[in-house]
């Protein structure tokens, strides 16, 4: 029998994995296929963050500072620099490696996660770890924004600067992976592109499977793919963009023989010397996939007190205008049957002992919501969930409070602006006169409100920016909004903006990262007022972070956080701890 292998790679959140292996694992398998997946992800942090690898780390790093830089080929003068500050201004750094175990145990142990002191004091200390790990190697492994071509293939094919090679090739070795007929990688996010990359290319070089590479990042710039047929040399036999329920199936059916590569859906590859895409298929409709199945992993590895699975309710959006998004406009908008939604949260929670979810939907009608919370009532089922949500008027008290007797905590709202011009830019079909109101509902029903805003959107003027960053102000004292996430604009390939950047006064610049889900542009008007906003919301954030501190958290530990306590009670905890935090700085 054929052997299958799925693996996600590092750099992803440690608090829980990720879904999408756990998904197509869920189809090959109810097809009969033998399919393994392993989560390198958890093992690098759980491998680096140790006492020994750390203080090693530090070591290194003091060797490069104590040569003599013009001896020292492999540091870059920048790469000397920043060893140099950061050694400088890390205070007591010897006893990180003492201290990095206690850590992990604080994040891992209920009684001590929910001490904010605890938890912030092991937050600093993984972070200020974690940096220390990467300095050491003179490569820029970790981007926000993708990188170019000829640069990934440097990075990755120097194997003394890549942290990544040794700790690969060990897991390859562990794994026997040799062994295997096709080996899949999701790369979800921009800071795993590196890591992809260089698993791709020892597999590619270390075994025979069929190396196929998968995932949101690579769907964004696939396009680009045709320019570059050395990368089905290096790096992967084929690339699959779109959703992959139906891909992976055919793909195993190519594996085992059964059809030609030309027959696999939304599928790039090399033949005869060209880079070609098979026809795109139609997206699957949720009745035809299966259950995620998460039987593979070992979920006490997660740096985490509570077990966390992440949960899929609705593809696409319902939405599906914004102007700036590119997440969902290929992909029609679908929800599951409510009674299979049931009898999978049911299946999760006797089979994992689960009871806290991420709802990973761009965004929760409140309709399906008010549904979904009776069903969750109705099966007694006691969990505890959070969502993204449109600001939409059927958000009334009623279907609030409905949803937070059904475990409904935290709703991560998409308010993007609040100004009328902008935001019928934006075309998000915002009520802007009854934001305030439904947010006030929420509050009131003990749901904690996270609003997300976008500052420097093309042609949005000081005034108009500083009408968003007033009313979250406002709201902020008035506790109806309890926490904030602030993106600067940019413009994602695919999008509205992307396609006629000329109608929002925008000029996409020429040279792009062809790795990058975004592209570079320039305001036609300038950015005087885009370089005022920077100053104002960099203000704001230092002045919410002095009263809440909630920076120092990521986003799962806020939700365990308003769990536990409710979204009021939350922010005293951060603020009667506030003189304690300041000096885990």
């Amino acid at each position: 029998m054929k052997k299958y292998l799925l693996l996600y790679p590092p750099l992803w959140d440690f608090t829980a994995p990720y879904l999408s292996l756990p998904v197509l694992a869920g189809q090959l398998r109810n097809e009969g296929y033998n399919v393994k997946i392993v989560d390198l992800n958890i093992d690098f942090y759980l491998e680096h963050l140790t006492k020994e690898y750390i203080h090693q780390s530090i070591k290194n790093l003091h060797n490069i500072i104590n040569s003599e830089y013009s001896t020292n080929k492999n540091i870059t003068e920048k790469k000397y620099n920043q060893i140099k500050t950061f050694l400088d201004k890390t205070n007591n750094i010897e006893k990180i490696p003492e201290l990095i175990s206690r850590a992990i145990e604080i994040f891992k142990k209920t009684e001590l996660f929910y001490n904010p002191q605890l938890l912030i004091s092991a937050r600093n200390i993984i972070d200020r770890a974690t940096d220390l790990i990467f300095l050491q190697y003179d490569i820029d492994i970790i981007s926000d924004s993708g990188f170019g071509y000829e640069n990934i293939k440097k990075i990755v094919l120097n194997t003394k600067l890549n942290i990544f090679v040794d700790f690969y090739k060990e897991k390859i070795k562990q794994l026997n992976m040799y062994d295997y007929d096709y080996i899949g990688i999701s790369c979800a996010g921009c800071r795993q592109i590196m890591s992809t990359l260089t698993l791709a290319n020892l597999l590619k070089n270390e075994t025979n499977a069929h190396i196929n590479i998968g995932g949101n990042v690579f769907s964004d710039f696939s396009a680009d793919l045709p320019k570059y047929p050395d990368f089905f040399d290096i790096f992967a036999d084929s690339v699959s963009c779109g959703q992959g329920e139906k891909t992976i199936i055919s793909l195993a059916k190519y594996i085992k023989g059964e059809i030609n590569i030309n027959k696999i859906p939304n599928l790039f590859y090399k033949i005869n010397g060209q880079v070609v895409k098979n026809k795109e298929n139609s997206d699957p409709s949720f009745s035809e996939i299966h259950m995620p199945d998460f039987s593979d992993y070992d979920l006490s590895k997660y740096i985490f007190p509570h077990i966390v699975l992440p949960l899929q309710i609705s593809k696409g959006c319902y939405h599906n205008k914004c102007t700036f998004c590119n997440f969902c406009y290929s992909t029609k908008y679908k929800t599951k049957n409510l009674q299979c939604l049931i009898n999978e949260i049911r299946g999760d929670i006797e089979k994992y002992n689960v009871k806290h979810f991420f709802i990973i939907d761009e965004s929760m009608h409140p309709l399906f919501l008010d549904k979904f919370s009776d069903e969750i009532i109705k099966n007694k089922l006691n969990i505890r969930f959070d969502i993204f949500a449109r600001i939409e008027k059927e958000f009334t008290y009623k279907v609030l409070k409905n949803a937070y007797n059904a475990g409904l905590r935290r709703i991560r709202w998409g308010l993007e602006s609040l100004n009328k011009r902008v935001s019928a830019l934006m075309n998000k079909g915002i009520d802007i006169d009854n934001v305030e109101h439904i947010l006030k509902n929420a509050s009131d029903a003990g749901i904690y409100n996270t609003v997300n805003i976008i500052y420097g959107f093309p042609t949005a003027t000081y005034e108009e920016d500083m009408e968003t960053l007033l009313f979250i102000k406002k709201n902020y004292e008035n506790k109806i909004i309890h926490d904030l996430n602030v993106s600067r604009f940019s413009v994602r390939r695919g999008s509205p903006i992307s396609i006629k950047p000329e109608e929002y006064e925008i000029n996409i610049e020429q040279e792009q990262n062809d790795f990058s889900p975004f592209l570079r542009f320039k305001y036609d008007y300038g950015d005087e007022a885009l370089n005022k906003m920077i100053v104002e919301y960099e203000k704001f954030r230092k002045e919410i972070e002095s009263q809440y501190y909630k920076s120092y958290l990521t986003s799962p530990q806020r939700f365990l956080y308003v769990c536990q306590y409710g979204n009021i009670n939350f922010n005293n905890l951060m603020i009667q701890n506030a003189k304690y935090i300041k000096n885990c700085k």
